[in-house]
């Protein structure tokens, strides 16, 4: 084991006292109990082997925990220095930072003129444009109202093909998929009710080539 020599002076003799203390405490076990309790030189090995595996994990976890400390360290270091980067950038950019504020106001002030000046006159435009929008909004809504009286009279022809649809039986559906060749009307149908799902057509090989 890697151990200094004063250590190992030390952990050979902690075995040997478990070791014979075990042995003396077994003797005691027998004469009390009656009953035997067997320690051999392989106890003793396996005593060895089993400390050795404890300290194996126990370096492991300080190891890992060591680790992870000196990861931390190296982060906050890390962050110290970015923040003291950050910093000094911070007063460098101070007096620009003054410039921009004043130069804002000058802004401010310039926008606040061309308003009285520019936009009021461009706002009293807009709300003329506004009210003439206002006039088509009202022509487009009786276009609406024009178009829900022609919905309403198309509703109870959509509810009358809704209900004709309740009729269809699975053996209608097995018929037409059983033609090769099917009726124009059917094809008609199929190709608008593929319109109103917005199913694309694609092309197919030629089931009957000609020769």
């Amino acid at each position: 084991m890697d151990v200094s020599e004063p250590d190992r002076v030390k952990l050979r003799e902690m075995c040997k006292r478990f070791h014979s203390s075990v042995r003396e405490l077994s003797v005691e076990y027998l004469r009390k109990e009656g009953r035997t309790n067997y320690v051999t030189p392989t106890s003793y090995l396996e005593l060895l082997t089993m400390f050795t595996s404890l300290l194996t994990k126990q370096r492991e976890r300080v190891s890992s925990a060591k680790k992870r400390y000196k990861v931390g360290l190296e982060k906050l270091a890390f962050t110290a220095a970015a923040v003291k980067e950050m910093q000094d950038e911070l007063t460098a950019l101070k007096p620009n930072l003054i410039q921009t504020v004043a130069e804002t106001e000058d802004l401010m002030a310039r926008v606040s003129k061309e308003k009285s000046e520019v936009v009021e006159p461009k706002k009293a435009q807009v709300d003329v444009e506004v009210a003439e929008a206002q006039k088509a909004g009202a022509a487009a809504g009786a276009v609406k109202a024009e178009c829900e009286e022609m919905l309403a009279e198309a509703i109870p022809a959509l509810n009358a093909a809704l209900t004709a649809l309740d009729t269809i039986k699975p053996a209608d559906i097995k018929l037409v998929q059983s033609f090769k060749n099917p009726p124009a009307t059917i094809k008609l149908v199929m190709e608008a009710v593929c319109v109103c799902l917005d199913i694309k057509p694609f092309k197919v090989a030629d089931l009957n080539p000609k020769p």
